[in-house]
């Protein structure tokens, strides 16, 4: 049986490096991340397909009208969607479990379509380590890493809607934790 996880995190939580990690260790298991189509520009390290789908406005939007998208919002003026083919896509491939990165709605909506997934909520140690963390993607503008660390507050208050909690001081440690995790999901 596929075991489905949700990943969410504040901006700068860790949770795409975590997926990543999880993804890469077939040590662990054979875990398959959906991958999520986006209006935000690409950055220079992701790939098309790969880390997102990089789709215009025009198709984001056809894409919601045609009822593509099990899961969409608006997250600092881009829009993110999870659509239906790239979960079918996903559990195709995977032998173990299904990965999904979501906001903090996002993980509410998941829940209604995966009644049995597994939530975890990335925690940052505190808001200097998160903000540096922002900061070290040299991607964000002083205007906007403001906006992320106003939102993050709200985020992180939403920690307990979550199955489960990592607090990510370090990506060994978070991705230890998250291996726990998901090794007493799969045995619950």
């Amino acid at each position: 049986m596929i075991e489905y996880i949700a990943i969410a995190s504040p901006s700068g939580g860790g949770k795409t490096e975590l997926v990543k990690m999880l993804v890469a260790d077939k040590s662990f298991g054979d875990y398959v991340k959906i991958i999520t189509h986006t209006t935000r520009p690409k950055r220079h390290d992701e790939e098309h397909g790969k880390d997102y789908y990089f789709v215009s406005d025009d198709t984001f939007d056809k894409l919601v009208a045609q009822g593509n998208f099990i899961e969409y919002s608006t997250i600092y003026q881009y829009k993110y969607g999870i659509s239906q083919k790239s979960i079918e896509h996903a559990e195709k491939r995977a032998k173990d479990g299904v990965v999904i990165i979501v906001d903090i709605k996002g993980a509410e909506k998941i829940k209604e379509f995966f009644p049995d997934i597994t939530t975890v909520f990335i925690l940052p140690p505190d808001e200097k380590v998160l903000a540096k963390r922002l900061q070290k993607r040299g991607t964000e503008t002083p205007e906007n890493l403001k906006k992320r660390l106003d939102a993050a507050h709200s985020e992180i208050a939403a920690y307990r809607e979550f199955d489960f909690l990592v607090v990510n001081r370090t990506l060994k440690q978070a991705y230890s934790d998250l291996k726990l995790i998901i090794t007493f999901a799969k045995t619950n």
